[in-house]
């Protein structure tokens, strides 16, 4: 999508949300480089978006610095890092704006709060990846609940994904209301496993092991 059709896109959103909801984009590393990235954020400024998220591959930490220092547009990334450590190096040379953990990528939730603590100490926000699961989605509404400078999660309730996986293996015990979501209250995690489900997607995947 040429940057003319993206404004057009972005306008039609902003119109129809109005000035005062939150707007969040996902790239999903559209851009080769800083520069090409550059040319396009330029034209989204008046929007007033809260991020752009992953316009760069996660190991262009040069592109992500000048992004930050370059366009006013914050900046949010982290997804595929599987360590504190990546995030410090994202944080730190990248200048990333939104730490992005995703729980089960970056070794649970231990090393998740990690990232957020780290986070925290730099005055930076966190927004934590989930939706493989509803297992990584309950955990991910945990991690917002004890991170004050998380104001948002990536959520997707179940009905409205095309993943199986998301759909089938577990329901994450959360409830969205107005916008917000709240903890699950059964027991751990709160969520509730469907083992018949598990079993299915186990066997296909031996399957699929073998050949």
């Amino acid at each position: 999508m040429g940057s003319g059709r993206s404004s057009e896109v972005l306008a039609g959103v902003r119109d129809a949300v109005g000035p005062d909801v939150a707007v969040l984009v996902d790239v999903q590393y559209a851009f080769p480089d800083a520069a090409t990235a550059l040319a396009v954020l330029g034209t989204w400024q008046e929007y007033n978006l809260f991020f752009v998220e992953t316009p760069l591959w996660p190991d262009d930490l040069d592109g992500y610095r000048r992004l930050a220092e370059e366009q006013p547009i914050p900046i949010a990334a982290g997804e595929w890092l599987t360590t504190r450590f990546e995030h410090i190096d994202l944080m730190d040379r990248g200048q990333v704006q939104i730490v992005q953990p995703d729980i089960g990528r970056v070794g649970g939730l231990t090393e998740a709060r990690r990232v957020c603590e780290l986070a925290a100490q730099r005055g930076l926000q966190v927004v934590p990846i989930s939706g493989k699961t509803g297992i990584s989605v309950a955990a991910a509404v945990h991690l917002a609940a004890t991170a004050p400078h998380c104001p948002y999660i990536e959520y997707m309730p179940a009905n409205l994904t095309a993943s199986g996986l998301r759909r089938d293996v577990a329901d994450d015990g959360v409830q969205l209301t107005g916008g917000r979501v709240a903890l699950p209250t059964r027991p751990g995690l709160g969520v509730e496993v469907n083992w018949d489900a598990v079993a299915q997607y186990e066997a296909a995947a031996r399957k699929a092991y073998r050949g």
